[in-house]
């Protein structure tokens, strides 16, 4: 077998093959391959699959005799129940060969043999072919597999093929080969030793089709694989060569008619030659036939970004994601975006007729004002015919309010935390919007925030407005609260916005928990995955749990990485922040780059810190690593100024420089997080500082203060009073809450 291999797949590819081929040994040997060898392959094949049956068939059918002699015979009535029931179609007769033997070709005068189609699930399955003829291979390249799926108008026959995708759902939603019969299969579900039965049990994610299509591979004349550039079986994937190993050289059920062949470069040799013509890719109207085992998903799409949560007319409807539209949507578990919850098609309805509307302007934008944003369903501001002599103010013009905050007591931490949040304009314009009333829940808290932000934003400048109703509404979520005593600001910060998380969050989706994935595709299917689509993933469920405007501004993800230095074992997991705390690096005047290669570093964990490996099953030194994954439009950075030591908490206030404009986050996150074939713009690293909330003294009498950005100016707000400040004076070292903003958002 290995020297057929070699004759007819290795020997071909050689430089020198065109020379080759005409010397008399070559000829000799490829003759007595075609003529003897593989015959004799048959031969034997045909043998061991009759020996198998006839042993199959033994088993299941004993001899008469010794079924009336075993003790547990009761009578021929019982014998005849285990009996198939006489079958009322005509059966379909497989082959014994590996390729069949040649067959006259039809004469001019007769017309093509017909191929009878059958017809279940309403999807056509051929029947195969008896007057199709191909010499053995297996591999084939782009050109030749065009002209066996590409329907032709000559009259002549055509073999029917089946197709089959090894590749990650959502590379394979990106393109795949444009064909009635193909259907993708997960590579993680690929191992030795499966066998098809077990696919075609994974594949109950996938479409109806495409599980109707793989489970009657037999009846096609050929079945192609391919990955996305595995060039020859040699040197391909294991998925592919487990994937051939299951259907052809384990299948004792359902055998091929041929064997399976490989398409020669995958994918990326296909869209090469053949181009965008015969490439189909995946849009919004993609089956809803996706689900997950019997998890009963809800038919809801996650919001992804701001501009969701204003064009939404209510969150009880299946909701798109604006800034995603042109992504397709993943099937399955394994993609960069797990729609798991795709609506199915609504009923026909007559249409209505439609009311004229306003067309939505920059100024509709909820980041007008705020920073740079290019999203394509806002007109732009229109530019000037020509210079104006006067100088423009439009962008001086303050865009929040400007009025101050009584302090109760001790709630100058509420004070500087408010402040902040009402420069944020995209999150106070949702509240102010109403929009948060449309989930339908309680929402005391997001009324009462809401209704001091309309009074700040009414007063004149310079005037102050009492906290007093809001730090009742706050009280009654935490008795911690209810006092007048001095707090945390960033802790103050994560609570309320976690509140207000919880009041206007969207409905969650039932996906399968951790448990239930491990049980089905084994322990570190996680691992397997690449970094970008493991990461994707984890972020796409993270929606579908807890989506909402406070997530889709403020919240993004990092990846925590365990590895044992005992046997090299690796545990990974993302996890969501809102507010990335950041240790203060041990220098003499160390900048904020300097705090985020310390959040980043690798640390040691050993003595009372060690790791219980799951491998190992026992405490093992071991490494820890958070590498950020994915960061929201406003990036919160608080600077660990405050540390136990002992009973007491210690306050670091040495002097952090961090950059006002144009802060890099590029080297944080690694290019490994996003696809190979979209690398992000360097815009989305880029930052500018926008608020502050600062701290001056201990953490038990202390002060709050804020310096946030209005226009093009920078206040700086104390309880009651305002006042205006120059841009030099915001990098201090009482700066404890940065509040960043990208510097373009799409």
């Amino acid at each position: 077998m290995k020297g057929c291999s070699i004759m007819i797949e290795i020997i071909g590819k050689h430089p020198q093959f065109k020379e080759a081929k005409k010397d008399p040994v070559y000829l000799k040997l490829k003759a007595r391959t075609n003529d003897d060898i593989l015959g004799l392959l048959e031969d034997i094949t045909v043998k061991l699959r009759d020996e198998q049956e006839i042993n199959e068939a033994m088993e299941r059918y004993p001899p008469v005799e010794a079924i009336t002699e075993s003790p547990t015979y009761h009578g021929t009535d019982i014998l005849l129940n285990n009996v198939p029931s006489i079958p009322t179609h005509v059966p379909a007769a497989n082959k014994k060969q590996l390729s069949p033997s040649p067959s006259p070709s039809p004469s001019p005068s007769q017309s093509p043999p017909q191929v009878i189609n059958e017809t279940i699930g309403g999807i056509q399955l051929p029947m195969p072919s008896k007057s199709f003829n191909l010499s053995p291979t297996f591999i084939v390249d782009p050109k030749q597999l065009a002209s066996w799926i590409v329907k032709r108008n000559n009259g002549q026959e055509q073999p029917s093929v089946l197709i089959l995708d090894i590749r990650p759902r959502h590379i394979f939603s990106q393109g795949s080969i444009k064909h009635k019969w193909i259907a993708q299969i997960e590579p993680l579900t690929l191992k030795p030793n499966v066998l098809s039965g077990k696919i075609e049990e994974t594949m109950m994610m996938n479409p109806e089709a495409e599980q109707t299509i793989f489970a009657a591979r037999h009846r096609f004349d050929l079945v192609v694989y391919y990955d996305q550039s595995s060039s020859d079986i040699g040197h391909c994937s294991d998925s592919l060569k487990y994937l051939r190993e299951s259907i052809y050289e384990m299948e004792f059920q359902k055998v091929l008619q041929r064997a399976p062949i490989l398409l020669g470069g995958g994918f990326n040799a296909w869209s090469s030659v053949i181009g965008e013509k015969g490439i189909y890719r995946y849009s919004n109207n993609i089956q809803p036939n996706n689900q997950l085992d019997d998890i009963q998903l809800t038919p809801i799409k996650v919001h992804h970004t701001v501009y969701d949560y204003f064009s939404s007319s209510t969150t009880a409807k299946p909701k798109e994601s604006m800034g995603h539209t042109s992504n397709p949507p993943l099937r399955g578990i394994f993609g960069t975006n797990t729609n798991l919850f795709e609506p199915t098609t609504p009923p026909y309805q007559m249409p209505i007729p439609q009311m004229l509307t306003r067309k939505k302007t920059f100024i509709d934008n909820p980041f007008h004002g705020f920073t740079s944003t290019t999203n394509e369903q806002f007109d732009l501001p229109p530019q000037p015919l020509r210079p104006s002599i006067i100088p423009s103010r439009s962008s001086s013009k303050p865009m929040m309010g400007m009025a101050g905050l009584t302090n109760l007591g001790n709630t100058c931490f509420m004070n500087s935390i408010l402040q902040c949040l009402s420069g944020t304009l995209p999150f106070v314009r949702y509240f102010l919007s109403g929009n948060y009333k449309r989930q339908g829940r309680h929402t005391d808290l997001a009324q009462a925030f809401t209704d001091l932000l309309r009074q700040m934003r009414s007063r004149v400048q310079k005037e102050t407005v009492t906290t007093k109703l809001f730090h009742n509404a706050l009280s009654q979520f935490d008795s911690e609260w209810t006092d007048f005593k001095q707090h945390d600001s960033q802790e103050f910060m994560i609570f309320l916005l976690s509140n207000l998380h919880e009041e206007c969050k969207d409905e969650a989706t039932k996906v399968p928990t951790w448990e239930q994935l491990d049980e089905k595709y084994g322990d570190g299917w996680l691992e397997k995955m690449p970094d970008w689509q493991a990461n994707a993933w984890s972020w796409e469920r993270s929606l579908a749990l807890n989506s909402s405007v406070i997530v889709s501004l403020f919240q993004g993800q990092y990846r925590s990485r365990l590895r044992c230095l005992t046997c090299g074992t690796q545990s990974t997991t993302y996890n969501d922040f809102m507010s990335l705390v950041v240790p203060i690096a041990h220098l003499r005047t160390p900048t904020l780059y300097d705090c985020l290669d310390e959040f980043v570093k690798v640390e040691t964990l050993q003595g009372t810190d060690r790791w219980r490996c799951p491998r190992c099953k026992e405490l093992r030194v071991a490494t820890k690593q958070l590498t950020l994954s994915r960061l929201p439009d406003v990036l919160l950075v608080t600077l660990q100024r405050f540390r136990d030591n002992g009973h007491f908490v210690d306050k670091l206030d040495n002097f952090v420089d961090y950059p006002i404009t144009g802060l890099d986050m590029s080297k944080f996150v690694p290019p490994t997080m996003f696809p190979p074939t979209k690398p992000p713009e360097q815009s989305a690293f880029q930052y500018n500082l926008y608020a502050v909330s600062n701290h001056m003294g201990t953490l038990n009498g202390g002060h709050y203060t804020a310096l946030v950005k209005n226009g093009t100016d920078w206040y700086e707000f104390n309880d009651t009073q305002i006042q205006k400040i120059e841009e030099s004076k915001v990098v201090t070292k009482a700066g404890y809450n940065l509040f960043y903003v990208r510097s373009t958002v799409k």
